[in-house]
């Protein structure tokens, strides 16, 4: 039964009440399983590209992508928590041993190799210490305390996004930073701009701000191209409600429901709100070194050259739909295109 407080937290959530009960039926009856069709195969929904195709589809995607609005469409929202749970045990245990612990004494073992191992340092410089010092008195929960913390670098509480991924010669680079050297790369469009969106939690988005003012003028000045950076959150609305074990709404301290963000399909409403001619979608921490991007933005602009091409002819088939030619001559030159991909 849900209680007409509850009902009113709902509507401020921005959900239908019958949204939730829906929810609730799910988790009583379990949610229904998609109905798959067939795999997605060679020709049957994926398409392999020769190598002269795919070398034609990049350079038509160079040549059209100077007239075109291009995002690129960044899901940044993921928390940086989970990757440290290993850390977070270790802190929470009596014993400052490695003995038993392989995993933190890997960790500590390779610490210099880390892209914030600098940051750290300076960190524990602060409180009186050296990671030098810190090690050979094997005081190792004050390292990992400086780097989890607030007191320290504070990487327990950071978004993924805003954690140094790659260190190399003369700088170490967040995920979000090596977006903007990606988008440099195969996402320069129209009025030799790049546009960035990243979808972002409400908690982190004025920490983003600060790090992309900090990145923006360096990347303008290194591609001397624009960069237009913009942000939005995931809406409210696509949360899913939180149940007891009697599936009954889970109430927290203050008596208000508890609700918990969806997973990224919900941000299929933020995508609908950008106005492009092309988007690429890539996760904030799906990014590779600069040795490896060659792959990735010889293929991304290949796709993207495909994806012209369908856009093309579909204006042309429009077009002639508006000149009242046979749609059935349009459909059949159409099954002919794509076979031909």
């Amino acid at each position: 039964m849900i209680t007409d407080q509850q009902k009113q937290q709902i509507i401020q959530q921005d959900m239908s009440l019958e949204k939730v009960e829906e929810q609730i039926r799910n988790f009583e009856s379990d949610f229904p399983f998609l109905k798959i069709q067939s795999p997605a195969l060679i020709g049957n929904g994926i398409i392999a590209l020769s190598e002269k195709q795919l070398q034609d589809y990049t350079e038509s995607y160079e040549k059209g992508a100077t007239v075109k609005e291009i995002v690129k469409f960044v899901p940044a929202s993921g928390a940086a928590s989970r990757m440290f749970k290993d850390l977070y045990a270790y802190l929470e245990s009596e014993s400052e041993s490695l003995s038993d612990n392989p995993v933190i004494q890997h960790f500590l073992t390779n610490i210099s190799s880390f892209a914030f191992y600098q940051d750290l340092e300076q960190s524990l410089k602060q409180t009186g210490s050296s990671m030098a010092d810190a090690l050979e008195q094997k005081n190792y929960k004050l390292v990992i305390r400086n780097l989890l913390g607030e007191e320290g670098l504070g990487y327990g509480d950071l978004p993924k996004g805003l954690l140094k991924f790659h260190r190399y010669k003369n700088e170490s680079r967040t995920p979000a930073h090596e977006h903007f050297i990606e988008g440099a790369q195969y996402g320069m469009g129209k009025d030799n701009t790049v546009r960035l969106h990243f979808t972002v939690s409400p908690e982190h988005q004025e920490k983003f701000e600060k790090h992309v003012k900090e990145i923006r003028p360096v990347m303008e000045e290194k591609f001397a191209a624009k960069f237009e950076v913009s942000f939005s959150q995931q809406k409210k609305s696509t949360d899913t409600i939180a149940v007891n074990l009697d599936n009954t709404p889970f109430l927290e301290d203050n008596g208000e429901v508890l609700f918990r963000p969806a997973g990224h399909g919900a941000l299929l409403e933020n995508l609908n709100e950008i106005h492009a001619d092309l988007v690429f979608i890539k996760n904030i921490d799906n990014v590779v070194p600069d040795r490896l991007k060659g792959t990735t933005t010889t293929y991304k602009k290949a796709m993207g050259g495909v994806l012209l091409s369908v856009q093309e002819k579909m204006l042309d088939a429009l077009h002639l739909l508006d000149k009242k030619v046979d749609a059935v001559s349009i459909i059949q030159a159409e099954k002919v295109y794509l076979k031909e991909l």
